[in-house]
């Protein structure tokens, strides 16, 4: 099973949702209630698109923290060492969120 949470593969991993490229000093977990996160093992929810997070260089190649958009902008799905099926939080504002992170640019393999 592919490494979901840093990942320096994404050409190679194609998928049928939209990658945005988040920037550096954005703030992602601002937009989610990080205290109510749950793991919710079993769940089938595809993403509506995921938002690749800059997580620092290793060995020259950049890596980028994969965090999945799900529902209509409602919740995102954070995978950690410990969550192998990850962790869902409620998104704070979906409306904003949605403006925020839609236009960025999109990953180009």
């Amino acid at each position: 099973m592919p490494d979901r949470r840093l990942r320096k593969d994404l050409a190679q991993a194609s998928v049928a949702w939209p990658r945005f490229v988040v920037p550096k000093g954005l703030d992602v977990l601002g937009q989610v209630r990080t205290g109510e996160g749950r793991s919710l093992p079993g769940l089938l929810a595809l993403p509506r698109c995921e938002l690749l997070v800059p997580a620092g260089r290793l060995l020259g190649e950049e890596r980028y923290r994969v965090v999945e958009v799900l529902f209509n902008w409602d919740a995102v799905r954070i995978f950690g060492p410990e969550l192998s099926d990850g962790a869902v939080y409620p998104v704070i504002s979906p409306q904003k969120f949605v403006r925020q992170f839609i236009g960025l640019p999109q990953f180009r393999s």
